[in-house]
């Protein structure tokens, strides 16, 4: 008989969806659908609250995947009702009675539990399918009563702990499991031999034929699968990383294997064959291969995973090369990465530098290059490597056999950055007077030449130096302030490269400043008779008899107690575009009067007179 059924919600509706009833044929859609163990009867067990009837009801269907009690009263499925148990479900209820017309049970993976009573099928067109699955009676019997009933097992166990195995219907299926501490009657109907794999009755046996022999009391017959219900889960798609040829597997898998169980590859999703070798599985070429759990012990197997694809790209002979590791060596610096020209020299010479990694064959040879990846195009000569100012260059290694590089080891070459110490104690400063002393970039070099401030390449840095004492000037001058205390002062200056390939503070040369400041001096006043006596006299106060006259060792005498006298102010001798030898000025700027002495306007000092 062929009934349908509508959706859950859409009872009486028309035109909805059928659901296609056939013995031990699962329908596409459930009424009922567990989503939670527990009870039948609670809410919380089903999908969506909505509780099947005790006994499913007239043309219902359950699916049942979680462990579910059902042991108020017996179950006597309904007419035209499938219950199916599968991928782990569990139901344990008091008693079975298949009475109704057109019930159906269906065990996929799962087990039905009897707790104390019969499991009785009684009408020719119901029927019970297990596959991969177990029907266990704790007290009571498993009756099959109508030959016509549909009766089908495979791989499958029934377990009888106190009662008897009776049937009189056809029995179909393979690899049966029976172990019943009772007897095993055959009343009618048809049941192979060939279709049990192993069995074990305490009591007598009747209507059996063509059995394997009896097994031992401790048949297990309800075997307990580790390797579960659900595929392993995969990523669908491995490519090997290059120098690898090949992949491993085990890679694919993102899951925790079951205990008791072990993660085994086919290249089929039926298990058929034989697994891939521990081997195979590290080093899988390009193919599709599929991932099971299985269970050595009860010899099962999970449900196959989504197929898995190998690409499988041609690697470059020398990716399996390292990056260059170059050591230490004159000039050059492992920590930085970074080879500094000398002084005195424009050219990095490279050809010393060895790699501590260098593969052993003897046809592979460290290189240099211009830019990345190495190329033969971009190939330099190590002699004459670089030239010119600080930049990046790339080590490589080179297979001349397979004629391929390795990756690239980038490496700074520095410009050669050289300060010069300054000595200025043969021209030494008065204490309390300014000065300004010559440049002190006009003997420092960058890349081989002289350079001026500011420089887009170069970065001037006070090191060990008293700003108070002294600064410089943009042009390099240094300003000497009169609050320089008498000695000789050393002052630490640094010149770093500020390329843009270069790393701050690393490419650096520092010189050092001597300036001398002499202490005041005073001579006692000569005696004797004076040698020569003023001519011309300025006053604005009342001529004294005899003045100038008589006022010794002077050409000029100035007299005032109200005025002073003014020379010519500017605010610095770099306004005077045209200065003449003996000019004398005030610098305001520099606070000083100042002579031109035909080269340089410098400050009168005060000086001893000897």
């Amino acid at each position: 008989m062929i009934l349908s059924l509508l959706p859950v919600g859409t009872q009486g509706a028309k035109n909805s969806p059928k659901k296609i009833f056939s013995t031990c044929t699962e329908p596409y859609l459930y009424d009922y659908q567990t989503v939670n163990n527990g009870a039948w009867s609670s809410a919380s067990t089903w999908l969506g609250g909505n509780v099947p009837s005790a006994n499913i009801g007239s043309s219902k269907s359950v699916l049942i995947t979680h462990k579910v009690t059902n042991t108020g009263n017996d179950f006597t499925p309904s007419a035209n009702s499938i219950l199916t148990i599968k991928n782990g479900g569990e139901l344990t209820l008091k008693q079975v009675q298949m009475n109704s017309s057109n019930a159906s049970i269906i065990l996929i993976n799962g087990k039905i539990i009897v707790n104390n009573g019969d499991f009785q099928v009684n009408t020719s067109t119901s029927g019970v399918c297990a596959t991969n699955s177990c029907i266990y009676l704790a007290n009571g019997n498993f009756q099959f009563e109508s030959s016509g009933s549909v009766m089908s097992f495979i791989n499958s166990g029934i377990d009888v702990r106190n009662g008897s195995v009776q049937s009189k219907a056809n029995v179909t299926g393979s690899s049966i499991r029976i172990r019943v501490n009772g007897n095993l009657e055959r009343n009618g109907g048809t049941w192979a031999g060939s279709s049990i794999a192993s069995w074990y009755a305490s009591g007598s046996i009747t209507g059996f034929s063509g059995q394997p022999s009896e097994s031992s009391s401790s048949l297990v017959a309800c075997l307990s699968c580790n390797a579960g219900f659900s595929g392993p889960p995969v990523v669908t798609s491995l490519t090997n990383t290059c120098p690898a040829n090949t992949v491993n597997l085990n890679s694919a898998h993102t899951g925790t294997v079951p205990a008791g169980t072990q993660l085994v590859w086919y290249t089929n999703n039926t298990h058929s064959g034989t697994a891939l070798t521990t081997t195979q599985v590290a080093s899988a070429g390009a193919g599709t291969y599929y991932a099971f759990y299985f269970d050595g012990t009860n010899n099962c197997y999970s449900p196959s995973s989504e197929s898995v694809t190998v690409n499988i790209t041609v690697c470059n002979p020398c990716a399996a090369f390292p990056v260059p590791n170059i050591n230490n060596a004159a000039n050059y610096s492992m920590v930085n990465s970074a080879y500094s020209i000398p002084c005195g020299s424009v050219t990095a010479n490279l050809s010393g530098l060895t790699a501590s990694n260098k593969p052993s064959p003897s046809s592979v040879i460290l290189t240099w290059h211009s830019a990345s990846p190495a190329t033969g195009a971009n190939r330099i000569n190590p002699v004459t490597a670089v030239t010119g100012a600080t930049r990046k260059i790339y080590a490589a290694f080179f297979d001349s056999v397979n004629g391929c590089y390795s990756e690239v080891k980038e490496i700074t070459i520095y410009a050669p950055i050289c300060a010069v110490n300054d000595d200025y104690t043969s021209t030494p400063i008065m204490k309390g007077n300014a000065a300004v002393l010559p440049s002190l970039f006009s003997n420092d070099l960058y890349n081989g030449s002289n350079f001026t401030m500011p420089n887009p390449n170069v970065e001037f840095i006070y090191e060990l130096w008293n700003t108070s004492y002294a600064t410089i000037n943009t042009d390099g001058t240094i300003n000497v302030k009169p609050a320089t205390p008498p000695g000789t002062h050393n002052f630490l200056y640094k010149i770093c490269d500020k390329d843009p390939d270069a790393v701050s503070g690393s490419n650096c040369s520092t010189a050092t400043v001597t300036v001398k400041i002499l202490d005041y001096c005073t001579q006692n006043a000569l005696g004797g008779t004076p040698d020569g006596y003023s001519t011309i006299g300025i006053t604005i106060q009342k001529k004294q008899s005899g003045w100038p006259e008589k006022v010794p060792n002077g050409h000029i005498a100035l007299e005032s107690k109200t005025k002073g006298f003014v020379i010519t102010r500017v605010s610095s001798v770099s306004t005077i575009l045209q200065p003449k030898e003996g000019m004398i000025v005030y610098d305001i700027a520099d606070q000083c009067i100042k002579l031109f002495n035909g080269t340089i306007w410098k400050c009168i000092q005060r000086t001893c007179n000897n």
